[in-house]
């Protein structure tokens, strides 16, 4: 018998949808469940920062729908022009939603979002417009530094208490996510989606030939994770291999990080690149030693698992990190990567210095990293396995 064919809906999205992890995220998600048959719009709440022009309102790319709730490019400065904004994108997501559902063309609702109010106003919407909603769960809200004000401490008390008492299913990205969850609503259906990646782009981009240098991609700020880099770098026993730096952000945040690279003992031997096209970011971790993705003994870091990682994965090159989180469960310590075990500048060196003394095994760990991404990231893969859990909770 045929299955009933489902629509998903991504929600809450408020950045740009091309360039950033979480744009990344939500468009293999999309490409996985449209690999099954089944239809996936991404709502966005504007298409600010993006750097395409002439963006329509709807556009269709990889299968995907795109639509956004407002044609704005960049925040307004104006307090009036922001507030009032708000509200014409509200009214605008909700006569998209209520189209779609009466064309029977939403099913569940896959949101984004770290707002208690947020998942309380979709959870009204869920109800009123009859889909299921689903919380796509990515970070420890309550670990992250970045949330230390009296605001976001009484906002995050709430949503991790209750959110999972009011959603119909979750998607988490750890372990350290799911047990969470598990805690709060032990009845709640839950499914752990992982990095995903999209192997045959790796595939068609043919990388450079091994050149010396170790590679970290991130934001600029990332400024203490980039300065543990710098500094166990700087323990690296060899004076020809480089440092390359691949950054991104604001200008004050790029200054940052220009003076700590110029600080360094070896500053000549460390280059900054920011502003690269996707298939010569892939050329550049494809021509790496090793690929460096330093996460600390905290709760954010063991909570998380960056989107990079699969992207390294994919490259085929060693990847350098340590062995904490998620690490573990997917990568073994100079089998599949390089895992410090303490999150010190001299066991970072070390396996630095491993990959430069020993290059054929480090090679070989690569590919064994590879074969990780094809088993558990590849976005195809993990499609048929999320659209099934995602029909048991249609409603």
């Amino acid at each position: 018998m045929k299955r009933d064919k489902i629509n998903v809906i991504y929600l809450g999205y408020s950045s740009s949808m091309y360039g950033s992890a979480s744009g990344e995220k939500a468009k293999l998600i999309g490409k996985a469940i449209v690999n099954e048959g089944a239809t996936f719009t991404i709502l966005s709440r504007s298409w600010r920062n993006v750097n395409y022009k002439n963006l329509k309102r709807k556009l269709l790319n990889e299968g995907i729908t795109y639509i956004s709730a407002a044609r704005v490019y960049f925040r307004p400065n104006n307090f009036i022009k922001r507030n009032l904004l708000k509200l014409v994108v509200s009214y605008m997501e909700i006569k998209v939603l209520l189209a779609l559902s009466r064309s029977n063309h939403l099913s569940i609702a896959i949101l984004v979002s770290r707002n208690f109010s947020s998942i309380i106003y979709y959870k009204i919407v869920s109800l009123l417009f009859r889909f299921s909603l689903v919380i796509n769960y990515m970070e420890y809200n309550s670990a992250m530094v970045t949330r230390k004000s009296r605001i976001s401490k009484i906002n995050d008390f709430f949503y991790e208490r209750f959110t999972f008492k009011i959603v119909d299913a979750a998607l988490p990205i750890s372990e350290f996510l799911a047990q969470f969850i598990h805690k709060s609503n032990k009845k709640l259906p839950l499914l752990k989606t992982p990095v995903l990646v999209d192997l045959e782009i790796f595939d068609k981009n043919i990388g450079k030939n091994c050149n010396n240098y170790f590679l970290f991609c991130g934001a600029a700020a990332f400024i203490e994770v980039i300065r543990f880099i710098i500094k166990s770098y700087e323990l690296v026993n060899n004076q020809e291999v480089k440092l390359r730096i691949i950054s991104f952000g604001s200008e004050s945040a790029i200054k940052a990080l220009k003076s700590e690279i110029a600080h360094s003992i070896k500053a000549d031997l460390i280059e900054l690149q920011s502003g690269l096209e996707y298939n010569e970011l892939i050329r550049y971790y494809k021509g790496a030693i090793a690929l460096l993705i330093p996460l600390r003994p905290t709760l954010q870091d063991i909570a998380r698992f960056p989107h990079k990682i699969g992207e390294y994965a994919a490259s085929g090159r060693p990847i350098i990190s340590n062995n904490f989180g998620e690490m573990k469960f997917y990568f073994e310590d100079e089998k599949s990567a390089l895992l410090a075990e303490k999150y010190t500048h001299d066991d970072f060196a070390n396996k630095m210095n491993y990959v430069i003394n020993f290059p054929e095994k480090a090679t070989e760990i690569g590919r064994n990293g590879r074969i990780i991404a094809e088993t558990y990231f590849d976005y195809k893969k993990f499609g048929e396995q999320l659209v099934s859990f995602l029909r048991k909770i249609v409603k």
